[in-house]
Order: structure tokens, then sequence, then C-alpha cells
């Protein structure tokens, strides 16, 4: 079961760990401060995976973008096996926030929400789009291993 970070600070429990990661941040994609993953095919009659996790993880940030704009899609987020979100929206012009939130810069990202997900064993996030032809997506994410 996922928690989110403002119900654990919140209910007397402690901030999560970091895991080790001396990656940190050269295996970013960016210098904005999260991943960034371009060109990915999102099919009209059934979800398209956008990003899979296994393992244990703090995820504060993900955002689509690069999508039709006004374009209806449904989005499905599952966290350690329980379906969280399984919705329809409509794609904004510029970019689509689903999780934290942030100004974009040419600097690292500027947090300006401190809402995020534990994930203990693994997410999926999926997309379907609501129009045929072919279409893509960018999916923009920060998640970072913890113990």
């Amino acid at each position: 079961m996922s928690e989110l970070l403002s119900s654990v600070v919140g209910g007397g429990g402690g901030l999560p760990q970091l895991a080790p990661d001396l990656n940190w941040p050269a295996n970013l994609h960016t210098t904005k401060g999260y991943v960034r993953v371009t060109g990915i095919p999102i099919n009209y009659s059934t979800f398209s995976p956008l990003i899979t996790l296994t393992g244990k993880f703090y995820l504060s940030y993900m955002a689509l973008d690069d999508m039709v704009s006004l374009m209806n899609y449904d989005l499905r987020l599952t966290v350690d096996d329980e379906v969280k979100w399984d919705s329809t929206f409509t794609a904004a012009t510029v970019g689509t926030p689903l999780l934290g939130a942030f100004t974009r810069s040419s600097n690292p990202i500027n947090s300006t929400s401190d809402v995020g997900f534990i994930v203990k064993k693994n997410m999926l996030l999926e997309l379907k789009s609501g129009g045929g032809g072919a279409v893509s997506a960018t999916l923009e994410y920060i998640a970072k291993p913890i113990l």
C-alpha cells in the first residue's frame, strides 16, 4: 500500500530514508533535476505503459508533455498492486502536471509542492489516447530509491 508523504509526516512517522545512489545526480537525463523520457508511443484502444518501477521509491514529481493539446486521454496509476488513479483528462497546451509541482527554468527543478508517493514494491503508470492515429507523449519524473 502506498502512502502520501504528507500523511507520513503529518501522521507522526518520519521521512523515508534515501537509499545510497552513487550515480545521483549524474544519472539524470537533463540538468533540470528530473528524468525526461520522450517519444513514448500511445495506443488508442489499449493502455500503453509510460513507466514501470520495481522496488522501494519516493516519487516526488511526474508530468506529461508533448501531447496533442485538448485531446482526451485515459490515465491509470497502479502503486503496490492497487489502482490509485483511473481517470480521463484533457491534455493541457503546455505540459500536464500529475504529481508535485515545479517552475520550469534552465536551473534545476524548483519544487512548489511536498506531496509525493512512497512506492513499497512496484508502480505502473499507463496512458491511452482518446483519438485515433499515432500519438506520443513525454514523461518527466523524479523517483529516488529509499530503504
